[in-house]
């Protein structure tokens, strides 16, 4: 069947969207690429809470991603499969490709989907989740990082010939987001 990507910016709404899109019924396997990086870092004794990950050299990502590749290119296999994850991570020395061309090799993504919304909600939902561990922001650095994943997600798109669709997700509309992720994904799969 084949990929679909679903990224964002931290605190875009990604998972919140997903979650109310698997109520659904949809046929869409969600993965969730920081939760399986996680998995495997906590696994190999490397750290201990998911805002760590992008803290970590560049190799070390790296290798995690690699290996979560693997399983996500396995798992896809005649299921249709969504790969929750960003089309760039803000690291301390720079933005890296969320999706390396080997990443995108692996997963030949059909389909690229942007959940966005206005940097100022973003921001406050950062302050308001308590559970993570994220850096302190402006709203014109989540402006930076948005503008960035448009250009990654467009670069992705050129390398593998996959569409990108852009969804906003606002405060007040997450139900409107999720029935355009549905409409979306019906489109594709008909």
């Amino acid at each position: 069947m084949g990929v679909i990507v679903v990224a964002g910016v931290p605190a875009v709404g990604k998972t919140t969207v997903l979650v109310k899109l698997a109520k659904t019924k949809t046929k869409f396997k969600v993965i969730n690429v920081g939760d399986e990086m996680l998995a495997l870092a906590v696994e190999r004794g490397l750290l201990k809470h998911r805002d760590d990950l992008r803290k970590q050299h560049p190799s070390v990502q790296e290798e995690l991603w690699r290996d979560v590749v693997e399983k996500i290119a396995d798992r896809a296999e005649g299921t249709p499969i969504i790969v929750e994850t960003y089309c760039s991570v803000k690291t301390p020395k720079g933005y890296m490709p969320g999706l390396p061309q080997w990443a995108l090799k692996a997963l030949r993504p059909s389909t690229i989907i942007l959940l966005e919304a206005d940097p100022d909600e973003i921001l406050v939902r950062r302050v308001k989740d308590t559970s993570r561990l994220r850096d302190l922001e402006y709203v014109a650095h989540i402006e930076e990082h948005q503008r960035m994943d448009r250009v990654f997600a467009m670069a992705y798109a050129t390398f593998t010939g996959a569409t990108v669709k852009m969804i906003m997700n606002h405060d007040s509309s997450v139900e409107k987001a999720v029935a355009e992720l549905v409409k979306t994904l019906e489109g594709i799969y008909v």
